[in-house]
Order: structure tokens, then sequence, then C-alpha cells
């Protein structure tokens, strides 16, 4: 019962002519990159009722300024391997963002360069696994 909004380019290029046709079509939900939102303000976006970043790192600082406007704020990582993405963040006391938890039918583990399992917050590679990752992978 909803409706997509293919957005032409044109108005991309101008942010706030982008959340004005955001209001004015009473858009609800948004997907795009923290470097495009940090050219809004969140307060301008009044019929959102979730935000969607993901295609690269997103800010502590504004993560939390669109959670103050919009509760549904979500960070979600997906390489380009998966299917749109793999795990979401939405809430937590981090000092960073995190990519989050694995959505639904997919596993995340982090391993050594022998593919072991590492602990809790050892630096290694994130191999995911699921129903989301493209054959070959």
């Amino acid at each position: 019962g909803s409706t997509l909004f293919v957005v032409p380019n044109a108005l991309i290029l101008e942010p706030h002519r982008f959340a004005r046709f955001l209001s004015d079509n009473r858009v609800s939900h948004l997907d795009t990159t923290p470097s495009y939102l940090s050219a809004i303000d969140p307060s301008e976006l009044v019929t959102l009722k979730r935000v969607v970043f993901g295609g690269e790192y997103l800010s502590r600082e504004l993560f939390e300024k669109y959670k103050r406007y919009i509760p549904g704020t979500i960070n979600e990582y997906g390489p380009t391997e998966t299917t749109i993405c793999s795990t979401s963040f939405s809430s937590g006391t981090e000092s960073t963002v995190p990519i989050g938890k694995p959505l639904g039918n997919t596993k995340a583990y982090v391993v050594d360069s022998k593919m072991g399992p590492l602990p809790v917050g050892v630096i290694g590679e994130l191999y995911l696994s699921g129903v989301g990752v493209t054959r070959g992978y």
C-alpha cells in the first residue's frame, strides 16, 4: 500500500529541495548514505518514521542527531557480495556506531588468517554466511 519514489538526480543534488520533496510527498522511509544526510537537518524531515544509513562510515554524532528526531534510525552494513545488507544496528552505548548484529538467515564470523574464530574485541577478517551471500563467495 505504499509508494516507491525514484528521485531525479537534479533533485538529489539539492538537499534542501530533496527534504521538501520528502515532506510534500509524506515519505516515511529513507535509505541513503551518511554523507548525504549530513547535509540535511533532521528536524526538516517530519514525515520520516525510519532512516536507514548505509554504504559508508557513520559517526556517532550524526547517528544520534537523527535518532533524536527519527526514532527508527538504523545503521546497516552489507558488503558487495551480499544482498543489500547483512547486519543492522539501531541502539546501544558504544562510542562509535557498530555495523550491528546479523540479520535473520545470516551469520557473521570474525576470523584470523587461518580462518580460526577470534574472541570478541579482537581485530580480524569479517566473514558472512547465509541466504543473502552471492554464490561463489
